[in-house]
């Protein structure tokens, strides 16, 4: 899960705005996670960013992905997952979720 990594950063005080880009859902979704579970993530390791000194986060939504082998809720959750991600962008200190798909 996204939110099991951490964040190592030793350059990052040398500069006034420091932005991450987070794009990471399917995976998490694919390797079983809920669609609730799969957005905890990501708020979980925006939390770490912010931690971690980044002043400017962007989340982007999931887009689709096709494999033989993914769980049939594969589609279903992603896209509510994404929703979850729309509505509490603010609420978790994204900067802005953009929409890479619906």
């Amino acid at each position: 899960m996204i939110s099991d990594y951490d964040i190592q950063l030793d350059y990052l005080g040398r500069f006034q705005e420091s932005i991450i880009i987070i794009w990471e859902l399917t995976n998490d979704i694919f390797y079983n996670a809920t669609d609730r579970q799969a957005a905890d993530n990501i708020w979980a390791y925006v939390e770490k960013c912010k931690n971690s000194g980044f002043n400017r986060i962007l989340v982007l939504t999931g887009t689709p992905r096709t494999h033989v082998s993914q769980p049939a809720l594969q589609e279903t959750y992603r896209l509510s997952a994404n929703q979850m991600l729309r509505d509490e962008a603010n609420k978790n200190g994204a900067a802005v979720c953009a929409d890479r798909s619906s």
